[in-house]
């Protein structure tokens, strides 16, 4: 179902440049999703299954657990696809991955963490850049103790972000103080980086003002597949135990997550 675009007032296209543009009554974040709605034949039923598009690849096949297959469109309308055909791995673990990629049986394989990058170079070529990966430590506002906004101001000044990004990402991390990344652009507020240091002697006094003066504990859901952050949450554990704030870390499996 196309969800019904009731703030779009005008929608008009550029006869010189094909530029479509859309005006709206007022503001919309929702917007750009809405805009990602699947295009496709009139009664074609078999999307979820034959998933069909307009992309440089088609869809071949699909086999749960184990991978998706996709092959070069012939006749896609722009520049063909240099490849053939491109199988996407699926495996339940970063660590089975990698014995894969150490097997040469995986051609490019993301998210690789600074430390499993050694050793690499020799067979293949390890390429870093910006990206829009964020890790956050979010917290329930509607469940006890984080109701208290002392405690999560203790939460939030007992970690050290400059010390979380070195022991996991090496040089390749940047600190922020917000949900926006670097790669965000004008969107990124760079005035916000150093506004907040690590300081477990502040964060015992809050959780003190706030009634804990012997600390809490709470339980930290991590995605088990994802080793970055698996490592990123022993590390925050150990900052929050400098404040007397006990993290129990428990790796789930990513659906569960």
């Amino acid at each position: 179902m196309v969800p019904e675009l009731k703030q779009i007032t005008a929608v008009s296209e550029d006869e010189e440049t094909g530029e479509i543009l859309v005006r709206q009554k007022e503001s919309d974040a929702n917007l750009i999703a809405y805009l990602t709605t699947s295009i496709i034949p009139a009664g074609y039923t078999e999307q979820n299954s034959q998933p069909i598009g307009t992309g440089p690849f088609s869809f071949s096949r699909y086999s749960p657990q184990v991978s998706l297959d996709i092959e070069r469109f012939e006749d896609y309308w722009g520049e063909p696809a240099y490849l053939e055909e491109v199988s996407f791995k699926i495996y339940g673990d970063m660590d089975a991955a990698y014995l894969e990629l150490m097997a040469g049986q995986i051609d490019i394989f993301p998210y690789l963490t600074e430390e499993k990058t050694h050793g690499l170079e020799k067979q293949y070529e390890v390429v870093s850049g910006g990206a829009n990966m964020i890790q956050l430590m979010a917290l329930n506002n509607a469940v006890e103790p984080f109701t208290n906004p002392l405690v999560r101001e203790a939460v939030n000044v007992a970690l050290g972000r400059e010390a979380i990004c070195d022991l996991i990402m090496g040089d390749y991390g940047t600190p922020i103080f917000s949900g926006m990344a670097p790669s965000m652009g004008v969107f990124f507020n760079d005035a916000l980086p150093g506004k907040l240091e690590a300081d477990p002697q502040k964060a015992k006094e809050l959780l003190a003002e706030a009634g804990y003066e012997e600390g809490l504990s709470f339980r930290i859901a991590i995605p088990g597949n994802y080793l970055i952050h698996v490592d990123t949450g022993n590390v925050i554990a150990a900052q929050l135990a400098e404040a007397g704030i006990k993290a129990e870390i428990e790796t789930v499996d990513w659906g569960t997550w």
